[in-house]
């Protein structure tokens, strides 16, 4: 895709990278604001280009916004990729085990996956006496796709069989 306007996108990437290095140092909006048409920290003095005027508070501001979900879109990224590939050797690891027969390593193979994914979080249970029981888990651990599946299986437990047609409490999952 041609650009319409590089030498202004090549600016506006400038003053994020320099917002983005005076706001990692624990500059405040303002301090950044004021800093930026200064030549500090190996940056050069930037101004508005339209009217050579030093860049308002709002400007940082509005960068700031821009670098941090830059900055979680990254990290979110680097964490999935990593995954995958620890992902990929285990499951080579546990290929390779399965050949060797070595059966031990191709449990540890599956356990590492299961961690890896998040399966292997599930909730302790304590006691089941006279029909109650009792579970404990960190419920901000439990996806939500499962915590629904576990409304639906408690209330079909307690109402004969199946959850009532119309309880706002279960939703359904999309």
């Amino acid at each position: 895709m041609t650009r319409l306007y590089p030498a202004r996108d090549t600016h506006i990437a400038d003053r994020r990278r320099k917002v983005a290095a005076l706001r990692l140092r624990g500059m405040s909006y303002r301090e950044v604001a004021k800093h930026l048409p200064e030549r500090i920290h190996g940056f050069n003095e930037i101004v508005n280009p339209d009217t050579n005027v030093p860049y308002e508070f709002k400007t940082v501001q509005r960068d700031v916004k821009f670098l941090e979900a830059e900055w979680r879109k990254e990290a979110l990224a680097t964490l999935e990729d990593h995954k995958a590939q620890m992902i990929a050797e285990l499951d080579e690891v546990k290929r390779a085990a399965w050949d060797d027969k070595k059966y031990f390593y191709v449990l540890k193979a599956l356990e590492q996956k299961a961690e890896v994914l998040g399966l292997n979080q599930l909730p302790e249970i304590n006691s089941v006496t006279n029909n109650n029981l009792q579970i404990n888990f960190d419920i901000e651990q439990v996806p939500t796709d499962e915590l629904r599946r576990m409304a639906q299986v408690l209330d079909a437990a307690t109402n004969g069989g199946a959850p009532p047609a119309h309880d706002p409490r279960i939703i359904e999952a999309g």
